[in-house]
């Protein structure tokens, strides 16, 4: 069998078993079942005029790529979470097709075991992160864009002859702008490929067309995503790091280096997302600004010697997995800290990497069959974790005790089996873990207005706004204990607020619409039940309240 397709097949060996558990965790369940534009419910052109996560309050991301990739699976699978999990075992294997096509386009590989470090990224646990949990498809959308992108360039360069040098100009240029382009709509590194297709095609004109191209591609995609979400350069709505001045990010960005490359290389205990303090006190007794100047000292190293040796196969790959480090060591801060999907693009480009480091070692064959197999059995245990939210907050717990989000979302997951008291139980304990994070005071509010306690509803729910001021789900909540309580006016100022901050939060309108039917302002009423709908069609509230309204809403 050859090896590329042995590589390709092991690829989907290895996460095909996630396919066979199904379920959910994080945010699978708001991305896919409560999504508009990935359920049908919108039309297809809204997933190109919207955040990806417009629906819940947006994140400041444009990735109408993945959107469409997930709207075509809803159509297939509705909500047999399993066919989910397949696609995402599906699309990594083709990742690591087009990756072995474009190695075998740019020449033979030598040493024993040529293929050894895309087999390595094939089978790598850290990737489960991105490979077994559904909402990580960004990152494979991208790559697989951003590769196939790359085989056009080259494609299109071969073109280029002595007699006929510009003969293959505009086909690369286009061919790399492109690819760049839908590589960035699928997630924001993306644009990371525009050096790919400068690299990978040998010629001078045909680099400079693909450069031309590329920087074509970039601005297209920054004013498409500028005009959808009105700013356009990539910023998260709520970095994680967003109060931090630059070199406090520069130290985390260090020691993010330094972690990355030791779950290359050991792959072992480390939770799912990591808070700042833990990844300052990963390499302890070391301080945090040695262990991020050892990092970043590292990541120089793979710059320079990849710009000194970009014209050959492991010179490049060194580029860019350096530039490919870029986006994601808190530059520009980032929604979380650090995460193993992280490594994704890293990992995909230094491939021919771990292949030159494998020649130099004794006992090849042996050390990588070794390798490959710790690799393949730790993804199937890393897996695991993707399949339940309980499993993937217990494991998080484990490396961060007092986790407050993790607490939060433990509370959901009791409320949505029935157990209210447990629910309770946990917001409590996010609340004593960080009494400052909004989101458990807001969920405790809004148990507590269900069973009838407005008074202290009210209290959790204040509380909740005012620690979580950017929060629209909260003053949602509070604007309907407000609005259960006869204070109309007082609930509409509330709803405002909601609908500012997340313009796309269908219950923010309906309940403005509410508020204002009993302030007796129809005709304002019917014009934010109507936004409701627009936002989300399947919701009936909004269609009944618009029926009563005289707006006509009823089916």
């Amino acid at each position: 069998m050859p090896r590329p397709l042995w590589i390709v097949l092991l690829a989907f060996a290895a996460w095909a078993p996630a396919a066979l558990r199904g379920g959910t965790t994080m945010d699978d369940r708001e991305l896919l079942f409560a999504n508009p534009v990935v359920d049908g419910s919108l039309p297809v052109s809204a997933a190109f005029d919207r955040d990806y996560f417009h629906h819940l309050g947006d994140a400041g991301q444009w990735r109408p790529l993945t959107s469409l990739s997930l709207r075509i699976e809803h159509a297939l699978w509705g909500e047999w979470t399993h066919g989910y999990h397949l696609g995402n075992a599906l699309s990594h294997a083709l990742v690591c097709a087009l990756a072995a096509a474009l190695l075998r386009r740019t020449g033979r590989q030598g040493g024993s075991w040529p293929w050894f470090g895309l087999a390595l990224f094939a089978v790598h646990p850290v990737l489960a992160d991105a490979v077994a949990w559904i909402s990580g498809r960004t990152a494979m959308v991208s790559a697989a864009a951003g590769l196939a992108g790359a085989l056009a360039c080259l494609r299109a360069s071969a073109r280029v002859t002595a007699e006929s040098p510009s003969a293959a100009g505009l086909p690369v240029a286009l061919a790399a702008g492109c690819g760049v382009l839908l590589a960035a709509m699928g997630k924001e590194d993306g644009v990371c490929f525009a050096l790919l297709y400068i690299l990978v095609v040998p010629q001078p004109r045909a680099a400079r067309a693909a450069a031309i191209g590329a920087a074509a591609g970039l601005g297209v995609w920054f004013t498409a995503r500028g005009l959808a979400l009105g700013h356009w350069i990539p910023a998260a709505a709520h970095p994680a790091l967003g109060a931090a001045p630059l070199v406090e990010r520069l130290v985390v960005g260090g020691c993010e280096l330094l972690e990355g490359l030791r779950l290359i290389v050991v792959p072992l205990d480390y939770p799912p997302q990591y808070r700042a303090d833990f990844l300052l006190a990963r390499f302890a007794p070391l301080p945090a600004a040695a262990a991020a100047t050892a990092g970043w000292g590292l990541w120089a190293v793979l710059l320079v010697g990849g710009i000194l040796r970009r014209r050959t196969r492991r010179g490049a790959a060194a580029l860019l997995a350096a530039v490919a480090w870029l986006p994601v060591v808190q530059l520009a801060p980032l929604g979380e800290v650090f995460a193993p999907r992280f490594l994704y693009l890293p990992l995909l480009f230094g491939a021919p990497l771990a292949d030159a480091l494998l020649a130099r070692l004794p006992a090849r064959r042996l050390l990588a069959a070794t390798a490959l197999t710790a690799a393949a059995l730790g993804a199937l245990e890393r897996s695991v974790l993707y399949a339940d939210r309980g499993a993937w907050r217990a494991e998080m717990l484990r490396h961060h005790p007092d986790d407050a989000p993790s607490w939060n979302d433990l509370g959901l997951l009791r409320e949505e089996r029935g157990d209210i008291a447990g629910a309770r139980a946990a917001w409590l304990r996010a609340i004593e873990a960080d009494e400052r994070y909004s989101r458990p005071w807001s969920n405790l509010g809004r148990v507590q207005l269900a069973g009838g306690d407005v008074r202290e509803a009210e209290r959790s729910l204040r509380r909740a706004v005012r620690e979580g001021p950017r929060n629209p789900v909260a003053h949602v909540n509070l604007a309907t204990c407000l609005l259960r309580g006869g204070r109309a006016a007082e609930a509409l100022e509330f709803y405002r607020c909601a609908t500012e901050l997340g313009r796309g939060l269908a219950s923010a309108w309906r309940g403005t619409g509410q508020a204002l039917l009993v302030l007796g302002e129809t005709e304002r009423a019917i014009l934010a039940l109507r936004r409701a709908l627009e936002l989300d069609p399947r919701d009936d509230a909004a269609r009944r309240l618009l029926a009563e309204a005289g707006g006509v809403g009823v089916r």
